[in-house]
C-alpha cells in the first residue's frame, strides 16, 4: 500500500515542465529506453498541458523517437485504429533505425 501511495504522489504528467524532464531523464537513462510514448487525452487538459514541449526537449536531448497519441477517452471519434496502427509501425520502424544507428556508431 504505501508504494501505491508513492506512485499516486508523483504522477509525471501532473509536474511543471523541468520536473517531467528530470522525471523522463531519469527513465531513459535507468531502462536505456528506445523511444518513448506520450498520451495527450483531449479529455484531461492538465495531463496535456506542455506535453509538445517535453516531446521537443526529450527528442533534443537524447535523441530518441517520441511517439504522442492524441486521443479523448470521452469522444471515440478521437481515435481511428488504422492510423493510430501506421503510426505506430512508423515509430517502431524509428526505435529499429535508431538502434542500428548507435550499433554501427559504436563499431567504428
Amino acid at each position: 500500500l504505501r508504494q501505491i501511495a508513492r506512485e499516486y504522489m508523483v504522477v509525471p504528467y501532473t509536474l511543471n515542465l523541468d520536473d517531467r524532464i528530470k522525471y523522463f531523464d531519469k527513465l531513459i537513462e535507468d531502462f536505456d529506453l528506445d523511444g518513448i510514448i506520450l498520451h495527450a487525452n483531449q479529455s484531461c487538459r492538465p495531463q496535456s498541458t506542455g506535453l509538445q514541449d517535453l516531446r521537443e526537449a526529450l527528442m533534443k536531448k537524447w535523441g530518441i523517437p517520441i511517439l504522442m497519441l492524441n486521443t479523448d477517452h470521452c469522444d471515440p471519434r478521437a481515435y481511428a485504429e488504422g492510423p493510430i496502427t501506421t503510426r505506430i509501425d512508423g515509430f517502431v520502424e524509428m526505435m529499429e533505425a535508431n538502434r542500428n544507428k548507435k550499433a554501427q556508431e559504436a563499431k567504428a
